[in-house]
């Protein structure tokens, strides 16, 4: 089958820009990935603390909350923030989602023997600005670090360090 040059420069504009956004979610995965890891170690730690020092009646309490999905303290809280920054959730995708739907998205592209079809390009955009809204919102997760340090000081727990900050442009996630 042979493709007209609009359809190829169709083909080629989308799969310069599912190439950016591919690049921009695998760098902002690959920052972020050392601080989800440093949040997992400081929440296992203060779950053990934690389950030393808790009577039968905190337990429960506890588990009620876990079953409710209610995040029982500060880190665990800001622990389920930024996991749905780095891996998205219901609501709205983050830089790993974004990366599944942007290759899956190039395979359709690259298959293609034609123009992208509009809900591709649809898909592509939508993908584009989910992740410049993880990125943005990976910005302001700085701002409940002192809160989650001061509660695990309270802990006995070593502090988180910085967060790594994110050299991409949220406006030029998907730009080639």
């Amino acid at each position: 089958v042979q493709l007209s040059p609009a359809a190829y420069l169709a083909q080629f504009a989308a799969s310069q820009k599912i190439g950016a956004g591919l690049k921009s979610s695998y760098e902002a995965s690959e920052a972020v990935a050392p601080f989800v890891a440093a949040i997992a170690g400081r929440v296992k730690s203060f779950e053990k603390n934690s389950g030393e020092k808790e009577s039968g009646h905190d337990r429960e309490e506890k588990k009620e909350k876990a079953e409710q999905h209610e995040p029982a303290s500060p880190l665990e809280k800001f622990q389920e923030k930024v996991g749905a920054i780095f891996a998205g959730n219901t609501d709205s995708p983050g830089f790993g989602a974004v990366n599944r739907d942007l290759a899956r998205l190039s395979y359709m592209v690259q298959s293609g023997d034609a123009a992208p079809s509009a809900p591709l390009l649809a898909s592509l955009e939508e993908s584009c600005s989910g992740l410049s809204a993880a990125i943005e919102k990976w910005r302001t997760v700085a701002q409940s670090l002192p809160e989650v340090n001061a509660f695990l000081a309270q802990q006995k727990l070593a502090p988180l360090p910085a967060p790594p900050l994110l050299t991409i442009s949220p406006g030029a996630a998907c730009t080639p």
